[in-house]
């Protein structure tokens, strides 16, 4: 019984810890934000296909992207530094469109 304790307690300490050291951005956010070397942003739009890019990939590194509705972006803090991430359509490739940023965040890394 008190393993099973432990085990429930140790598993909420490290949820509390993720969820400490990662900065949720949305359609929604704004404004410049903080980041601490090593801290993981993740970038969820509602927006078909998105393209999320870093302007500086030394501060913010580009980590992976998982598939669904919405995807989900993920960077980390790398390096002391700002960075703006942007998202922007993703155009056509087929088609004369320029793709159109839809959102921007400046992260200052430090």
């Amino acid at each position: 019984m008190i393993a099973l304790e432990l085990a429930i307690l140790l598993f909420a300490a490290v949820m509390v810890a993720e969820a400490a050291g990662t900065i949720r951005l949305t359609d929604s956010s704004q404004g410049p934000r903080h980041a601490y070397i090593g801290e993981l942003i993740q970038v969820g739009l509602r927006v078909a296909s998105p393209e999320v890019i870093s302007t500086d990939e030394s501060v913010v590194k580009p980590f992976g992207v998982t598939n669904g509705s919405p995807s989900v972006h993920y960077f980390v803090a790398a390096f002391p530094g700002k960075a703006t991430l942007r998202a922007r359509s993703n155009p056509c490739p087929r088609c004369l469109v320029a793709a159109t940023y839809l959102w921007n965040v400046e992260i200052d890394v430090g």
